[in-house]
């Protein structure tokens, strides 16, 4: 003789292999990180122009965060991490998010 016990919980969800959780943070996200990016380029055209002499004192003086290239490379990142995000929300989230936005008075 022979005893089977089953002892059931709570359904697990599962995901579906083309299913894209957290689509409507990643699309915030993207909307987020986008003007971060938009500043690191205004801050590295201003450091450059003052190297070339077409305007004045640039806010960071002297130190690694003085020098146009770490804010180039910032801007890149930050406009990468920006793209990356948007192409995970795809555009059904950024839709969804447009609805939200026309729902609230």
């Amino acid at each position: 003789m022979r005893v089977i016990i089953r002892i059931r919980g709570p359904e697990e969800r599962k995901l579906r292999a083309d299913a894209r959780p957290n689509r409507v943070l990643a699309a915030l996200g993207s909307a987020a990180v986008a003007p971060l990016a938009l500043v690191c380029f205004l801050l590295c055209g201003w450091r450059w122009m003052m190297d070339l002499g077409l305007i004045g004192r640039f806010v960071v003086g002297e130190g690694f965060w003085s020098h146009w290239q770490v804010w180039f490379a910032g801007g890149v990142l930050f406009q990468g991490l920006a793209a990356g995000l948007g192409r995970y929300a795809g555009s059904d989230a950024v839709a969804g998010a447009e609805l939200l936005r026309k729902e609230l008075p």
